[in-house]
């Protein structure tokens, strides 16, 4: 009986394994090294790199914000998302080209699997523990109330009202 590991994969396997491979780091090491000081460059650079792609590719006119809001829906995350995707394609169709002998990845396999973990861990723990400890959606300030309804943002306003209604913060949806 031939073990999992010595199957070979297909070319479509391969491709959108590599695909997922340099996505996947991409993506992890754009976001996890954000918050320690001196790791934070490869962040920098990738939001650098989205930044001149949005100016000079999309010809977005005026400031693209990169500053840290909370918000997962801003200009840049959406550039951001394109030129991953553009660099993990282009990144497998090279890796495919350098690498086309090999036939599988037991091991690349083993690595990716506990990298996904370890940063899905590290995120879901957080979302957690901001949310016990209470500092995700803490209680308006003065200046909120003061606000005219019309100039708070979509956010802003559901960060209001959720940290307004502590019961609704504290009991699962």
């Amino acid at each position: 009986m031939m073990k999992t590991s010595d199957r070979e994969w297909g070319f479509v396997k391969k491709f959108f394994f590599r695909f997922a491979c340099i996505y996947i780091i991409i993506y992890v090491f754009s976001d996890a090294f954000t918050f320690i000081a001196g790791f934070n460059y490869i962040g920098q650079l990738l939001n650098s790199l989205g930044v001149w792609f949005g100016t000079q590719v999309l010809g977005i006119e005026g400031p693209i914000n990169t500053n840290f809001t909370g918000s997962g829906d801003r200009t840049i995350d959406y550039i951001n998302l394109f030129v991953f995707n553009f660099l993990a394609f282009t990144g497998s169709i090279i890796w495919n080209a350098l690498d086309r002998y090999r036939k599988n990845y037991p091991g690349l396999v083993y690595w990716i699997r506990l990298l996904v973990r370890y940063y899905l861990f590290a995120v879901l723990f957080t979302y957690g523990i901001v949310k016990v400890i209470k500092t995700q959606f803490p209680f308006p300030d003065l200046w909120r109330f003061l606000q005219p309804f019309g100039d708070a943002s979509p956010m802003g306003l559901a960060w209001t009202y959720m940290g307004y209604s502590a019961s609704y913060t504290f009991l699962p949806a």
